[in-house]
């Protein structure tokens, strides 16, 4: 099996390891279920929010490698230790998801074999956000990594003069709050709530963009953009 990942400026063919086999299962959803007194079964709160909330997901590798005496493959471990378990959160890079990356932090290196030398096995795992993130900003004009399946073309930077009715869409699997800039105020109009944006950039998390279609209406005037990265299970 070919491949890997790279995360800390480091790939794991720099350690001179070979990817034996991946397990990145799907986030659990999170139940939020109360019982109420004198009434049969359960309310589900689970989609309160408009969307389910999900557990972080395990990222797990196996890897093999060769070592030569005792001393060598002690000292890879604590080259490989010393990459991966600093307690960051960083961005992982797996070879055979190219255009995503996922975010986590390591909290496991298992050296499987520690009684001899020869052929070693690496057990590596991550416990990562619930999402895959796109690498490339949406409204991008990168036709050679374009999935037709997975990708949309639009416009996300506008030019206003009074008011413009314009369409965004989050082509990601939950909503986002893309950061806005703007060359001046401007108030954003979306199902009815008014959203007041500063000129500049800035970001909050009381406006998002749903999953799906976003319709909205920019009232004032100059220029304004929206930045953010679709997310996929």
């Amino acid at each position: 099996m070919t491949g890997g990942f790279y995360t800390n400026g480091k790939h794991i063919t720099d350690f001179d390891l070979t990817l034996v086999s991946r397990d990145a299962p799907a986030p659990e959803d999170v139940e939020v279920i109360e019982k109420v007194p004198w009434r049969s079964g359960v309310i589900d709160f689970s989609l309160m929010m408009g969307e389910p909330i999900k557990e972080n997901r395990p990222l797990k590798y196996n890897l093999i490698g060769v070592e030569r005496d005792q001393i060598r493959k002690l000292t890879t471990k604590t080259r490989i230790v010393n990459w991966l378990m600093d307690g960051r959160i960083r961005e992982i890079y797996d070879d055979g998801e190219p255009g995503y990356y996922y975010l986590g932090k390591c909290v496991d290196v298992k050296l499987k074999n520690d009684d001899g030398v020869g052929k070693v096995e690496y057990e590596i795992e991550f416990d990562c956000y619930p999402y895959r993130i796109s690498i490339y900003k949406e409204g991008n004009d990168i036709w050679d990594s374009f999935n037709f399946e997975l990708d949309i073309t639009q416009t996300t930077s506008f030019k206003v003069n009074g008011e413009n009715n314009v369409t965004l869409y989050n082509n990601g699997a939950i909503g986002l709050s893309p950061q806005i800039n703007a060359s001046a105020a401007f108030t954003i109009i979306k199902e009815g709530i008014s959203y007041n944006m500063p000129s500049g950039a800035s970001k909050s998390d009381l406006f998002r963009l749903e999953k799906g279609i976003n319709n909205l209406k920019i009232i004032g005037t100059g220029d304004i953009s929206f930045s953010f990265y679709k997310e996929l299970i």
